[in-house]
């Protein structure tokens, strides 16, 4: 059976700082022999006015939305990449297991 990994990036907004800015999100989803999901935090924060929801991104030519347009989108490759490397490495991919080799956890 083929293994696909999804990636959903949401903002929390029940946690704005005094900047008003909240931080991303992202879901980690693998659908394959398990089908399971996992939340991480992405350490990027986004003023909530420029946050498109549907396109995952930051709307507007602003420095800002051009920055952390750039970040996401190398958040994506990394976990694009650490998910390429855990599929050659195992036949059963979980989650868990994408989340912790893009974080660098290491499984004993």
């Amino acid at each position: 059976m083929k293994t696909e990994m999804k990636v959903l990036l949401y903002l929390k907004k029940s946690e704005k700082d005094a900047d008003n800015l909240c931080p991303v999100m992202g879901k980690i989803t693998v659908r394959g022999d398990k089908n399971t999901f996992v939340q991480f935090a992405s350490k990027i924060k986004v003023n909530p006015d420029l946050w498109n929801a549907t396109s995952q991104r930051c709307t507007g030519k602003s420095r800002a939305s051009v920055k952390i347009n750039r970040e996401i989108e190398s958040l994506l490759l990394l976990i694009r990449s650490r998910f390429n490397e855990v599929i050659d490495y195992n036949n059963i991919v979980t989650a868990t297991d994408v989340k912790n080799a893009f974080q660098g956890i290491t499984a004993a």
